[in-house]
């Protein structure tokens, strides 16, 4: 207890040390630190009453008790200053993921800049390694001739040199020159003469020996024949400079040029593929053709998915100009075939390589599925690592899409999206990169074909299996069940096909989108698949599931064949005879426009008479697609006929040519309406006017003459492109 004495100090008991002597001032401060402590309790207490009375009226304070997990046992500031500090810690972690975010969008941009560049120099390194490639018969080339130069200016060096000394020699026999060197002469510091130096004795003998004569003419015509860059003129016919496999003897080899010969496709193995079907033609114009290689590829049709070889906008201006295209990036490539596939294309070089364009929809170029379309030619590198001596791909422009490869080794790579099992890998696949197929493990394959949604593949016995949909019975083997439909309905693995056609070799097939050709080696035509418009040639139109021969066309030397959707096309008699047969509505046989009375199907072969049994026209080659044909002939022209709804065939499609004058257009009529018999060249002259300013569809065989100036060696068509 404290005892207070006005103006005297305080006076505190119980201290260890004696009375405390306080004075007034600190008094005062510890009545005011007194006064504080219970303020604060005053304050305290009321506001723990406020808070009460606040958590009372929201229903006791439970739920917001639930929520804030508030404990009424402490002390916490306003609500008010509850909420700003929420709104400012939220605004700090805005603020905070924002820089996270800039940070992160700012090392993502400058990955995406690495990983452009980085292509665009992977991109370089391949087009220099594929230009090499391209121009690789062209350094070879060159590389002969740059040998043969040299040893010939060698060879002159030469001569010119020991011509120098034989004449020395001579100078010095003749005692025109001295024995001793010229040093000797004025050694010592002195000058000496010529007698002083002993000359030898005069030569008495005769000529000197003749040296060895430089290159002739003939190694001089021979560098030459190497430097020639076209395939159709490299110098003789009877050494040429590409030979088919397997027939190259000891000199075309030193031609070609050693290692490099034995590099290409089937040199020391069995001819396949393309290089197979060369022999197998049977044509004398044919054989008499030294390699199906080529030197230039030129496409036309519909450009809009890069399917040309060309930036869709550029090949679409030049086509409305030239109605056709060369791909200059394939110039010099050495090309043994061209493939149209649906909305795609594809190019075989002379040593393997394969490049494609166009889309990707279904992985059938064999890239990346991140790639949707490749506007240029582009080496395929799935593929670098096989040599390929055959690509087939659907010709369809609808639907699922499917390729197929064949290797110089007899294997088959498949790739591409199929829902019936036309891969040969099983259903419902899709592979963006070549798998090797297991048939091509246990048999050798010689030749591929496809269809629009199933595939072939004929062994090296001759030997069809087949693989894919098999709605139509385009497989070769099933049975119908009471509603009609075939058992089975598709086949994801490739099984031989049963029956008469099965214990035959095979020496050539065709496919259509859902019909087959063969034609065996004893000379019959087998036909099985759809047929609802007489595409088999058989006299009926109900579809076949059994391969049956076609009776009009058996032992009549077939050299080519082609099925397109509804039509079919056959070469007979070494070339000189075309038969077509099945759907006729967009003239795709090539017999004239027909009326409904005469049928718009013909069920059985008929003769064109337009590319048969005339003179100078022998037909070594056709490719049909949908509803058009085209025909190569033996002198390099080629023919066209049917739909030609994006310009396919080689013309202008309807409403995108040049308007002819009403002059022109008069005297085309006139002489049209005449009707009158002229000549082949009048008729090749009017048919180019008469489609000037566009054609929907061709009913008869007409030649392109955008392509005359070149000789054309193999065409390939699909739905809505040709190369």
């Amino acid at each position: 207890r404290f005892k207070y004495l006005a103006g005297q100090p305080l006076d505190i008991k119980g201290c260890r040390d004696g009375p405390l002597q306080m004075d007034g001032s600190s008094l005062a401060i510890v009545l005011l630190l007194i006064a504080a402590v219970v303020g604060l309790a005053i304050y305290s207490c009321r506001l723990r009453r406020q808070l009460n009375e606040v958590l009372d009226e929201k229903d006791k304070g439970h739920r917001l008790a639930r929520k804030t997990a508030l404990d009424l046992e402490q002390w916490e500031p306003s609500l008010a200053a509850r909420a700003a500090w929420k709104l400012a810690f939220s605004l700090v972690s805005k603020s905070l993921k924002q820089q996270k975010y800039q940070r992160y969008k700012t090392d993502s941009d400058a990955g995406n800049v690495e990983r452009f560049m980085e292509n665009i120099v992977h991109e370089m390194i391949d087009r220099a390694i594929d230009s090499c490639a391209v121009h690789g018969g062209r350094l070879r080339h060159a590389g002969a001739l740059g040998q043969a130069l040299d040893k010939r200016r060698f060879l002159r060096r030469l001569k010119a040199l020991a011509d120098s000394r034989r004449t020395l020699r001579l100078q010095r026999r003749k005692g025109q020159l001295a024995a001793p060197k010229e040093h000797i002469a004025t050694a010592g510091g002195m000058i000496r003469s010529v007698n002083e130096m002993s000359p030898p004795q005069p030569y008495t003998g005769g000529a000197g020996p003749s040296l060895p004569r430089g290159p002739g003419s003939v190694g001089q015509k021979e560098a030459e024949r190497h430097l020639s860059l076209t395939t159709g003129s490299r110098g003789r016919e009877d050494a040429p400079l590409l030979a088919v496999p397997g027939q190259m003897d000891d000199e075309q080899d030193f031609a070609v040029g050693g290692a490099v010969a034995s590099q290409r496709p089937g040199a020391s193995t069995k001819p396949r593929g393309v290089w197979a079907l060369s022999r197998l033609s049977g044509s004398p114009a044919a054989n008499a053709l030294p390699s199906p290689a080529g030197s230039l590829v030129i496409s036309f049709g519909d450009p809009q998915r890069g399917q040309l070889g060309m930036e869709p906008a550029a090949a679409a201006r030049q086509v409305s100009r030239n109605t056709i295209l060369t791909i200059e990036e394939l110039r010099g490539c050495e090309p043994v075939q061209v493939e149209a596939a649906g909305v795609a294309s594809f190019i075989v070089g002379a040593l393997g390589q394969v490049w494609g364009c166009g889309s990707n929809r279904s992985m059938e170029l064999g890239v990346r599925k991140e790639i949707a379309q490749v506007q240029a030619p582009q080496r395929v590198k799935s593929i670098r690592e096989h040599c390929a001596v055959q690509l087939v791909s659907s010709r369809s422009a609808s639907g699922q899409a499917h390729s197929v490869l064949l290797t110089a080794a007899g294997d088959v790579y498949t790739f591409g999206t199929s829902a019936c099992g036309a891969l040969g890998q099983g259903p419902n696949v899709q592979q963006c990169a070549p798998v090797m197929l297991r048939l091509g493990a246990e048999v050798k394959i010689r030749q591929v074909a496809v269809g629009a949604r199933h595939s072939m593949f004929i062994s090296d016995a001759g030997a069809i299996y087949t693989a894919g949909d098999n709605c139509h019975g385009q497989l070769g083997h099933g049975t119908r069940d009471p509603a009609g439909n075939w058992s089975p309905k598709f086949m994801d693995v490739p099984k031989l096909v049963p029956g008469d056609l099965g214990q035959q070799r095979v020496r050539l097939v065709a496919a259509g989108d859902d019909h087959n050709l063969a034609v065996v080696e004893d000379g019959r035509l087998f036909a099985w698949g759809a047929n609802s418009n007489g595409q088999l040639g058989i006299g009926r139109v109900d579809d076949q599931a059994v391969p049956v021969p076609v009776r009009e066309l058996q032992d009549t030397g077939i050299v080519s064949m082609a099925c397109g959707l509804r039509h079919s096309v056959v070469v007979s008699h070494n070339g000189e005879q075309v038969w077509t047969f099945g759907s006729n509505v967009q003239g795709q046989l090539g017999l004239g426009q027909s009326s409904a009375p005469e049928g718009y199907q013909l069920t059985t072969p008929t003769l064109c008479k337009s590319l048969s049994r005339q003179p100078n026209m022998e037909v070594v080659q056709v490719a049909a697609a949908a509803c058009h044909t085209l025909a190569v002939l033996s002198t390099g022209e080629v023919y066209a006929w049917g739909d030609n709804a994006y310009g396919q065939l080689g013309f202008p499609k309807a409403g995108a040519g040049h308007p002819m004058s009403h002059a022109v257009r008069s005297s085309v009529q006139t002489v049209q309406a005449t009707k009158q018999l002229r000549s082949r060249a009048a008729l090749e002259v009017d048919a180019p006017r008469a489609f000037a300013d566009g054609v929907a569809r061709i009913f008869e065989p007409c030649r392109i003459v955008s392509l005359s100036l070149w000789k054309v060696r193999a065409v390939s068509t699909a739905d809505m492109h040709s190369l």
